[in-house]
């Protein structure tokens, strides 16, 4: 897991910043949340699409799997990637 610091230096400064989660602003249709655990490693990344973006990727190409959308359009989905 990476540090904030190792997420700032790739993604740059953040919209807005706290000790337990950064914002970053990545373009007018994405949006890029870390989450920090007690230690300061990130442990949750959520990127987030919106509009009809016609360059986001699917579902397929993030996680290797389609992954159905749920009653109200979102598609959501979590795994643990620990060993």
């Amino acid at each position: 897991m990476k540090k904030a610091s190792d997420v700032h230096r790739k993604l740059g400064k953040p919209e807005s910043s706290d000790d337990a989660q950064d914002f970053f602003l990545i373009s007018d249709v994405e949006k890029v949340q870390v989450v920090y655990d007690r230690d300061g490693k990130a442990n949750t990344v959520s990127v987030t699409y919106s509009s009809n973006n016609e360059t986001a990727p699917t579902v397929a190409d993030v996680l290797g799997e389609d992954v159905p959308a749920g009653p109200d359009g979102r598609i959501t989905n979590s795994f643990d990637i620990r060993a």
